[in-house]
């Protein structure tokens, strides 16, 4: 629709402040005769929108200019205030003057309800770890980071950060790795130190748009794992797997996952010991028996 198409043109232009009609066409997907005729009806509507003619010429906006929220619905009003929450809240606001800009629009229609804290309990560290992304991401920088690989040993990694994503209720960095050479999965909960280096990258040469994290790609390694676990850990169990489990005759929890052989799965389980009553299985459930015994925990 044409008023969409309009108010893209003013959010554009309050971000980028100066661009070109080619490239608001591009954008826009539409010819630039149409974006002219656009920027003509938003002058007759009093926005105050220039355009420089000629080589190096484009369109801009003035910098006083403030969006009149009267031309967005109350609905669209509380969306945007929403998804400013939302982006205060993972911190990535302190380096958008736009975001505060258009902030100030829609600063009656939110009252800073939502928080996000991407670290786990009791791990202050990853705060500093995820802001550290952040500043890579942003500056296509490239990080090192002390990382703990799935056999528990701590290595020291130099890496491109590409992508930040969220499956399966963990944080995953989608990087280039420099060792290897190619396009790696990091466990962020893994990442035990980082440090930004003066290296810089170009995103565009690492495209990780079909890129999926590591586990889930090896459907063909994947192993199915089943616990038998007390009911007194019940919390923990809905906190992890949702509603993704059962109850036996006599009340105990039966969960079940699946999960990559090259991932060492011992700490995990081990982590429920004072609540297993089975484990499938069977050499899994040995090899731990041996582990437990060799390190005199039972």
């Amino acid at each position: 629709m044409k008023s969409d198409r309009l108010f893209n043109i003013i959010y554009i232009l309050i971000d980028k402040k100066y661009i070109t009609a080619k490239e608001l066409a591009e954008r826009l997907e539409v010819s630039t005769r149409t974006i002219y005729r656009d920027i003509e009806t938003l002058s007759m509507a009093n926005i105050p929108i220039y355009t420089d003619r000629g080589s190096g010429g484009g369109i801009g906006i003035s910098d006083n200019y403030v969006l009149n929220k009267s031309i967005i619905s109350k609905k669209q009003r509380k969306d945007i205030a929403i998804a400013l929450d939302l982006l205060r809240a993972t911190k990535y606001s302190d380096t958008s003057e736009t975001i505060d800009k258009i902030g100030s629009i829609f600063a009656d229609e939110h009252d800073n309800c939502i928080e996000i804290d991407l670290s786990d309990f009791g791990k202050n560290n990853q705060k500093h770890i995820f802001s550290t992304i952040k500043e890579s991401l942003a500056s296509s920088t490239a990080i090192e980071i002390d990382y703990k690989s799935y056999n528990q040993n701590l290595k020291k990694r130099t890496i491109y950060p590409l992508k930040l994503t969220f499956k399966k209720q963990r944080w995953y960095l989608i990087a280039f790795c420099k060792s290897k050479q190619e396009v790696r999965t990091f466990r962020i909960s893994r990442i035990k130190g980082v440090e930004i280096s003066s290296e810089v990258y170009l995103k565009k040469d690492y495209p990780v748009d079909d890129y999926v994290v590591d586990y889930i790609k090896l459907d063909d390694e994947l192993i199915h794992v089943e616990l038998v676990l007390k009911n007194s850990c019940h919390d923990r169990v809905y906190e992890e797997f949702g509603i993704n489990y059962k109850k036996d005759l006599k009340g105990n929890l039966i969960v079940n996952f699946k999960i990559s052989k090259k991932i060492c799965i011992d700490s995990y389980i081990l982590s429920y010991l004072s609540h297993i009553i089975d484990i499938k299985p069977t050499y899994i459930k040995e090899n731990l028996i041996k582990k437990i015994k060799s390190s005199n925990l039972i």
